[in-house]
């Protein structure tokens, strides 16, 4: 702006809009970028307990069966106490099967291979479950 001119021109008005545009983009990214972040364990963050509580029962059968190191993970099929997962990569996986004993999720098999009998026997496992057996 000239000394002599009183006001902006439309060319600084422009870019001052564009500016605060910006700035208020980049706000609102960073806000909900960050909404969903967890507290520090130092802060009064809900114990352990209350957060495996506050889990859908999906949610707990894909903790129980690690799943987080797993870039596929997907529950093929569930019943009250028995789930099945499968877990891996583009390269190749296998399944994870889940019993639910005293009110937790736990691995009973995992692997590629054959479900052995005892196992099938133990917990009920669906036969449709297993896939095409040889």
């Amino acid at each position: 702006m000239k000394a002599s001119q009183k006001g902006f021109t439309l060319i600084e008005g422009l870019l001052i809009v564009i500016a605060v545009s910006l700035v208020t983009g980049v706000g609102f990214y960073v806000y909900n970028a960050n909404k969903d972040v967890k507290p520090s364990e130092n802060s009064s963050a809900p114990s352990q307990t209350q957060k495996t509580n506050d889990l859908t029962e999906d949610q707990k059968i894909l903790k129980a069966a690690a799943c987080s190191s797993s870039p596929i993970c997907k529950i093929e099929h569930k019943q009250t106490n028995l789930a099945d997962v499968t877990a891996g990569s583009q390269y190749g996986g296998g399944h994870i099967f889940l019993a639910k004993e005293s009110n937790e999720w736990k691995i009973i098999w995992q692997g590629n291979g054959d479900v052995p009998n005892e196992t099938v026997s133990k917990y009920n496992i669906p036969q449709d479950w297993l896939g095409p057996q040889e």
